[in-house]
């Protein structure tokens, strides 16, 4: 009996930590999925692809803290095309889910973007040919 005892306790840990070791992956890719880190380099102009299904996403919210809001317009944008015209969204525009803009800083360095997504990511492009370097 005594080893009976032994052997379920031992199942019962191994069962309880594979128990546990499933929930902190769950919660490590739910938290994982609350944030992406988008590096923009100094001069090049990224493609930014907005998901169907997603947070609002505006010029602010993809700056997140890593770009100063008043120099919107300066030394960083974003461009969208629509009906056959290019454009520059206010900072706080929502941009259009399913659409893609293309965003360039000139900050003089590499930037990254903390950018909140929620459950869906930003997709991101380089365009070499669009380098501004």
């Amino acid at each position: 009996m005594k080893i009976y005892c032994s052997e379920f306790g031992r199942q019962a840990r191994t069962i309880m930590i594979f128990v546990i070791l499933i929930c902190v992956g769950i919660f490590s890719k739910l938290s994982y999925a609350e944030q992406s880190l988008l590096t923009l380099q100094n001069g090049e102009w990224h493609q930014l692809a907005v998901p169907l299904n997603s947070l609002i996403h505006t010029p602010r919210t993809i700056a997140g803290t890593s770009l100063d809001y008043d120099e919107y317009k300066l030394t960083w944008t974003i461009f969208g095309y629509a009906e056959g015209e290019y454009y520059e969204p206010a900072l706080e525009d929502p941009l259009q889910p399913g659409t893609a803009v293309w965003m360039i800083q000139l900050s003089g360095q590499d930037v990254v973007l903390e950018v909140d997504i929620g459950s869906e990511a930003l997709g991101t492009n380089v365009d070499e040919k669009c380098s501004s370097e």
